[in-house]
C-alpha cells in the first residue's frame, strides 16, 4: 500500500504479489516503487511492475519476470532499473530490466487493458474501522476505472512524505468526511444501453466484533447505495445495490460479484455512483484505490458465484405534466412544477389574460426528468395569469398545457 499526493488517499496494488522495493531519484524530486506478480489472467506466472510517485492509478510492465525484486536509486527514471533475482534453480542469478524512462514502459501493454480498479474506504469510529470497497466494474466485458482523485479537498493540515530506500512511510493523514467520499466516490463516464452487461464486485472487512462495535455501537448504521447517474446530468437512473451495515450484520470478511444485465435503458452516458449515508456523526474516512488485474477477479468470480441483480429504475416518468403552482393564490412569487418523459425542447411561458406575454421562463433543450421553475410577478399587478408549457420531443412528439394562477398583493 502507498500513499503519496492527495491527503487521507492511499493506493493498494494487487492482492497476489511476492516482493515490493521503493526508491526515489537522487534529487528527491519523486520515487517509484516496484512490485512481482505471481498470478494473473494467464494462470501462476511471474510479472513485475513500476508505479511513479507522479502517477498513481497507472502501473506499467518492465521486461523482468522474476518474484524478488530490487529498485535502484538514480538521477532520473532513464538511469533507474529493476533489479529481478532468480533463486528457483541453480545457478542463481539477476536480470536487469529496460530502464524506467524508456518507451518499453508503456500502459498500453496486454496486461494493462486486464487491471481493474476499485475504490474502497476504511471507516473509523475511536480508532477501529471497517473496510468496504467496490469495484472490478465491467460494462460488455470493459473494465471501468473511478474518477482520478485531485488534491483539491481542503484538509486541516498538511501531509508529508518521507522516501527512505525500502520504504514509504507518511504522515498519518487527513482523514475525510463522509461528504468528501460521496464527491469522490464515483466511477468514469461509459456507455450503456438495453443491452448492455454490468458486472462489479464489492468486499468488507472488520478486524473484529469488537471493532464493529467501536464503529457502528448499539445503534448506529452505515449504508452504501451503488446507483447508475446520467454522466451529463447527473440524474439518477436507478439504484443497483444497496448495502446495510450494522453491529449485528457485519461479517469479518465478505466479497461478492454480481452481474447486472436487465437494465433497460435508451443508449446514454453513466456512470456508477456510490453514496455513504450513516446516522454516526463521529465517522472518519480514509479513501483507498485498490488495483486488481483479472486473474485477482476471476479467482473471486470461482470462489463465489456472481449474484444476479435487478435494476430498480428511479421513478419512471411516463406522461408529460404540469403541476398547479405553489402557493396559490401567490405574492410575489411562485413555483412551477412539470416533468416531460422525453428529452427535447421545452417552453414555459407566462401570459396575462389578455394573451400578452409577461415572462418566459423555459425555453432550451431537456433531458427526461422533473423540473421546477419560479416565476416573480413583483412588477406586475393582481389578477389572473395563465402559465403554458409547449414540449416537442426528438422523436417529434408535442404537448401543451395551460393553467390559470392567481398573483394577489
Amino acid at each position: 500500500m502507498c500513499k503519496a499526493g492527495t491527503p487521507g488517499v492511499y493506493s493498494s496494488y494487487y492482492y497476489y504479489c511476492k516482493s515490493t522495493s521503493i526508491n526515489k531519484k537522487d534529487d528527491n524530486s519523486g520515487f517509484y516503487f516496484a512490485f512481482s506478480q505471481i498470478f494473473n489472467m494467464q494462470g501462476w506466472n511471474d510479472y513485475d511492475w513500476v508505479v511513479s510517485g507522479t502517477d498513481l492509478n497507472t502501473w506499467r510492465n518492465v521486461n523482468t519476470n522474476k518474484t524478488d525484486v530490487q529498485l535502484c536509486n538514480g538521477p532520473n527514471s532513464s538511469n533507474m532499473f529493476v533489479m529481478a533475482f532468480n533463486k528457483s534453480t541453480v545457478p542463481y542469478y539477476f536480470q536487469m530490466s529496460n530502464s524506467l524512462g524508456s518507451a518499453g514502459l508503456s500502459k498500453t501493454s496486454s496486461l494493462q487493458s486486464s487491471i481493474f480498479q476499485n475504490r474502497g474506504v476504511v471507516v473509523e469510529n475511536n480508532g477501529a474501522g471497517l473496510y468496504y470497497s467496490l469495484g472490478n466494474i465491467a460494462v460488455d466485458g470493459n473494465a471501468v476505472d473511478f474518477v482520478d482523485i485531485q488534491d483539491t479537498i481542503k484538509q486541516n493540515r498538511a501531509d508529508s512524505v518521507n522516501v527512505k530506500t525500502s520504504s514509504l512511510r507518511p504522515v498519518a493523514p487527513a482523514r475525510k468526511s463522509i461528504t468528501d467520499v460521496n464527491m469522490l466516490f464515483f466511477s468514469k463516464p461509459f456507455e450503456i444501453n438495453e443491452n448492455s452487461k454490468l458486472t462489479f464486485s464489492d468486499f468488507v472487512e472488520v478486524g473484529d466484533s469488537s471493532a464493529a462495535a467501536s464503529v457502528l455501537g448499539n445503534k448506529g448504521y452505515i449504508t452504501f447505495k451503488a446507483e447508475l447517474v446520467d454522466a451529463v446530468t447527473g440524474t439518477v437512473l436507478g439504484k443497483i445495490k444497496e448495502s446495510n451495515y450494522n453491529r449485528a450484520s457485519l461479517q469479518s470478511k465478505k466479497a461478492s460479484p454480481y452481474t447486472l444485465d436487465k437494465i433497460k435503458l435508451k443508449s446514454k452516458q453513466a456512470k456508477v455512483k456510490i453514496t455513504a449515508v450513516s446516522n454516526i456523526d463521529s465517522l472518519a474516512f480514509t479513501l483507498i484505490n485498490h488495483y486488481t488485474d483479472a486473474g485477482e477477479t476471476n479467482e473471486l468470480s470461482k470462489a463465489t458465484t456472481p449474484q444476479e441483480l435487478t435494476f430498480e429504475p428511479a421513478n419512471v416518468i411516463t406522461e408529460y405534466a404540469l403541476e398547479q403552482n405553489y402557493p396559490n393564490p401567490f405574492n410575489p412569487s411562485t413555483t412551477i412544477r412539470y416533468q416531460i418523459p422525453n428529452a427535447g425542447h421545452v417552453i414555459l411561458k407566462v401570459y396575462d389574460m389578455l394573451g400578452r406575454e409577461v415572462a418566459t421562463l423555459v425555453d432550451g433543450e431537456k433531458e427526461v426528468g422533473s423540473y421546477s421553475a419560479t416565476f416573480d410577478g413583483e412588477r406586475l399587478s393582481s389578477g389572473v395569469y395563465i402559465m403554458r408549457l409547449v414540449a416537442q420531443s426528438e422523436e417529434g412528439k408535442s404537448f401543451t398545457q395551460t393553467k390559470k394562477m392567481v398573483l394577489m398583493k
